[in-house]
C-alpha cells in the first residue's frame, strides 16, 4: 500500500471516530441545506437533474429539499459501478447491500447536470475523503466529458486545509458547508 493510501486510511479511521462520537445538528444540516438550496437556485439554469444521495452514518439529509426541486436523480449500484435512476420521493426503494444504503428498485438512468455529494471530509483544494469505496470517483472519472457540476457538502468543521488525494480522486467544482459556498 503506497504512502498517500495509507495516510488517506489513517485520516478515515479518526474522521469516522469523531463522526461516531458527535451528531450533525439540526442547526448545521438547515444551515447547509439553506446554502445548498440558495446554490441550486442560482445554478437552475443548468436545466436537468440534480443527483442527490440516500443519507447514510450521520450525513447530511439532501433528500429534505427534494421537494423544491422538480427533477432528482439518486444513485444506483450497479455491480462495481455507480449510475444516477430519476427519483420522485415515495417511490419504492430497495437495499443496495452497502450499509444500508437505498437506492431506486426502478427507474431510468438519467445524467444530472449537478451531483451533491456527502464526504466525511473535503479540502479547500476541492477533494473529498469518504468511505473508500471510489464509486464517486469512478463515476466522475466515466462522465468525465459530460458537463457535470459536482457540489460537496459537509459540516464547516469537516472543511480541511489539505486532504491526502491520489491522482484518480475526483476534484470537486464547489464545497458547501453551514459557513460558505467555495468555489474551487
Amino acid at each position: 500500500m503506497n504512502n498517500t493510501k495509507n495516510k488517506k486510511e489513517s485520516h478515515r479511521k479518526l474522521l469516522l471516530d469523531r463522526r461516531q462520537k458527535y451528531a450533525i445538528s439540526e442547526n448545521i444540516e438547515i444551515a447547509i441545506l439553506d446554502n445548498l438550496t440558495r446554490f441550486l437556485e442560482t445554478s437552475q439554469s443548468i436545466g436537468g437533474f440534480v443527483g442527490l444521495y440516500w443519507p447514510l452514518n450521520g450525513e447530511i439529509d439532501t433528500l429534505k429539499i427534494a421537494s423544491q426541486l422538480s427533477n432528482i436523480a439518486l444513485p444506483k449500484l450497479v455491480d462495481d459501478s455507480m449510475v444516477f435512476v430519476k427519483y420522485t420521493k415515495g417511490e419504492a426503494l430497495e437495499e443496495s447491500g452497502i450499509g444500508g444504503l437505498m437506492q431506486p428498485s426502478t427507474g431510468a438512468e438519467v445524467l444530472p447536470g449537478i451531483v451533491i455529494v456527502p464526504g466525511l471530509a473535503f479540502s479547500l483544494d476541492g477533494y473529498r475523503l469518504g468511505f473508500g469505496k471510489g464509486y464517486y470517483d469512478r463515476y466522475f472519472a466515466k462522465s468525465k466529458n459530460a458537463d457535470i457540476i459536482s457540489v460537496g457538502i459537509c459540516p464547516h468543521e469537516d472543511l480541511q486545509e489539505h486532504l491526502p488525494h491520489e491522482e484518480h480522486d475526483h476534484k470537486f467544482d464547489y464545497i458547501i458547508t453551514d459557513k460558505i459556498t467555495l468555489k474551487i
